[in-house]
């Protein structure tokens, strides 16, 4: 039905902050397990950082001397480290495009969902909330500031950064909390 009240001209009107689900059954994370999950994501490249710093430190060059070519063991370590980040980000994205998780958000209990609450694919988990956010970062000095701006939007009540606004999608808790446990007095 039409309402007789609006202009027939005058945009659409949708609910974007609500959606399907209501807010009661699916919790907003918090700031600091979506913290907790971007740690435990980074530590999952800990090996190929450290695999990296046994390729560089394999190579020595002597000073007047050109650097010394790789080795087979230095190039198949550098090999490694490359295959090892690939495959990382590869189930990364994977997993964030069809659950909408990371390995650190799993483990936190929180994952990504549509402002209806759908699962939110590749383009809204991935295109939107990374790589089209990650352009203005990588303006000099504006870049910097954005960067800290979009994290700190965590803080406002609808717990959403500027990367979440970016592709319509926000992050909610897959568990309700436990109760804190109540000790009897005695």
């Amino acid at each position: 039905m039409i309402d007789q009240g609006a202009s027939p001209y005058s945009p659409p009107r949708a609910n974007l902050e609500g959606g399907a689900a209501p807010a009661g059954v699916m919790p907003l994370a918090t700031a600091g397990s979506r913290l907790a999950a971007v740690l435990i994501d980074g530590l999952l490249f800990l090996p190929a950082v450290v695999l990296g710093i046994v390729v560089s430190l394999t190579i020595k060059p002597t000073p007047g001397e050109p650097p010394p070519s790789m080795g087979a063991l230095t190039m198949g370590l550098a090999a490694l480290v490359g295959l090892y980040s690939l495959g990382v980000a590869i189930y990364q994205i994977v997993k964030l495009s069809t659950r909408g998780q990371t390995v650190g958000k799993k483990a936190m209990k929180i994952r990504i969902v549509r402002l209806d609450g759908s699962q939110p694919g590749f383009v809204h988990a991935f295109l939107l909330r990374a790589i089209v956010n990650a352009l203005p970062a990588m303006i000099p000095i504006v870049g910097s500031i954005y960067s800290l701006v979009d994290v700190l939007f965590v803080f406002r009540a609808d717990r959403r950064c500027i990367h979440d606004m970016i592709a319509g999608t926000r992050v909610v808790m897959t568990e309700a909390a436990p109760a804190p446990i109540v000790v009897p007095a005695m």
